[in-house]
């Protein structure tokens, strides 16, 4: 499992393995969207008469077991997240720690729509900025990111293995040699 987090990485394996698990996040939804309706739909009878945030706060809650569906689905393609975030900083020669910017990204961004859904925040003109927090903290992990798609790897050995072979294959993605 450490295999995971060990070796490095190339740009064209991570942007593959990256596109893969943004594709898995979203079918996770799916499972969340279907129990959630369908939950709502013989408590209600008409969805129509329910509010929107309510439906949203109950669909993405961690309390709710669409929700809970939702998080052990996003935790696992988080974690593999990390590991092709950690292997390709290693192909930049920097240490896989700061992948941890990934999981801050998650940790801040869903622990304030559980804040905000759940405490009675209610939005005006002047605290409108408020909502915008976790946004630019979202934007900051995104540039981050695409670095790590972009920049190219060291050309030579370094201290986190041989330079990585320029193949994107499914099992490349997943473990280091």
């Amino acid at each position: 499992m450490m295999k995971l987090f060990e070796g490095r990485l190339n740009r064209r394996s991570c942007i593959t393995g990256l596109i893969i698990f943004w594709i898995l996040e979203f079918v996770a939804t799916i499972p969340t969207y279907i129990i959630t309706y369908s939950q709502h739909f013989n408590e209600f009878g008409d969805l129509s008469k329910l509010e929107a945030t309510k439906l949203l706060a109950s669909q993405f809650s961690i309390f709710s077991t669409g929700g809970i569906i939702f998080y052990i689905l996003t935790i696992a393609v988080l974690f593999l997240s990390l590991g092709v975030c950690a292997r390709r900083l290693h192909d930049l020669g920097k240490p896989g720690t700061l992948a941890i910017l990934v999981i801050l990204d998650f940790l801040v961004t869903r622990g304030f729509a559980e804040w905000v859904l759940f405490s009675g925040f209610k939005a005006s003109i002047s605290t409108i900025w408020v909502i915008q927090i976790p946004n630019i903290f979202s934007a900051i992990v995104g540039i981050f990111v695409l670095y790590l798609m972009i920049q190219k790897g060291e050309d030579m050995p370094n201290k986190y293995g041989e330079v990585p072979p320029d193949k994107s294959g499914l099992k490349n993605i997943l473990l280091a040699k």
